[in-house]
């Protein structure tokens, strides 16, 4: 049985009840007690499971792994954000030298990677 029905299941029955005993829960009530019933059944049912998946050497690993790739996606996005604020300083610099426009070629042609100095020729 998927949770999602397993919970509506839980929510029509809470709602049956307090019906018959003209009761109304706020909704943010049955969820609260929705979460708590289900949190106990996972625990309840897989704890040994989780228990020896948590003492697993190759699960351990693979933890090791993710945070390790978390650390060097945030590292390359340091950089990325340093390389940007040393092209939009550059950019500026081209733009008081040569212009806007020129300045807008140079960038163009530095991304495609055409990079020529034909640029300067008319400036």
């Amino acid at each position: 049985m998927k949770l999602s029905k397993f919970k509506q299941l839980i929510k029509e029955e809470i709602e049956l009840q307090s019906e018959q005993y003209n009761a109304t829960l706020k909704e943010g009530v049955v969820d609260k007690i929705i979460a708590a019933i289900v949190d106990k059944i996972v625990k309840v049912k897989y704890k040994k499971y989780f228990d020896e998946l948590h003492k697993d050497p190759e699960y351990i690993e693979a933890l090791k792994g993710i945070k390790t790739y978390a650390q060097k996606m945030d590292a390359s996005a340091e950089a990325w954000e340093r390389a940007k604020v040393k092209q939009d300083k550059a950019y500026n610099e081209y733009a008081k030298r040569y212009g806007k426009e020129a300045a807008d070629r140079i960038v163009a042609d530095t991304k495609a990677g055409t990079y020529k100095a034909s640029w300067k020729k008319k400036y």
